[in-house]
């Protein structure tokens, strides 16, 4: 029962992006706090590498000495990091709401192959955002599996398909099980 409500689900949700389309559902999936996880997480993913680059190792470095020069226990909360942290986090969601409002206007131009394709590529952005959703429920579960409420969720995903879904999960936030 629980795999047919989750397909009556995804179905529901499948049609749902076929009514908006994929400009909406992209601005749907990449606005509010979808959208400031996302920039989080880019940045995050992204930011670790770019701090080897010479011009922004130099800015980390410029901005930590001159807070160490304002005051010396600065120097324990790496001011430079934090800086550029935040300054990579505006920048991304400036970049991220024009790449989304550019292809939600190309997307939604009034001609026919356009139209179709719009509504296509919602449909199936649609299930793949909702599907990337529940991976991601399923790894925090995992996280909390050995707790009663990990439990809890646990048995009520029952033993079809969703079960499996589960125990194959590509997101794992869990290293190593003890």
């Amino acid at each position: 029962m629980v795999d047919f409500n989750y397909l009556i689900a995804f179905i529901v949700i499948a049609l749902l992006g076929l009514l908006l389309g994929f400009g909406r559902i992209l601005k749907i999936f990449t606005s509010g706090p979808f959208g400031f996880v996302l920039s989080i997480v880019f940045c995050a993913l992204l930011g670790g590498t770019l701090q080897t680059v010479p011009v922004v190792a130099n800015f980390i470095v410029s901005i930590n000495d001159k807070a160490i020069d304002i005051a010396d226990f600065l120097k324990y909360l790496r001011p430079g990091i934090i800086v550029y942290y935040i300054t990579m986090f505006l920048i991304v969601q400036i970049f991220r709401i024009f790449i989304v409002k550019a292809i939600r206007n190309f997307m939604e131009t009034d001609r026919n192959i356009m139209r179709f394709l719009n509504r296509i590529l919602g449909m199936v952005s649609a299930v793949v955002f909702s599907a990337t959703v529940v991976l991601l429920f399923f790894a925090v579960v995992e996280v909390f599996d050995s707790t009663a409420l990990g439990q809890n969720i646990i048995s009520k995903i029952g033993d079809g398909i969703i079960r499996a879904i589960y125990d194959h999960n590509p997101i794992n936030f869990v290293l190593e099980k003890s």
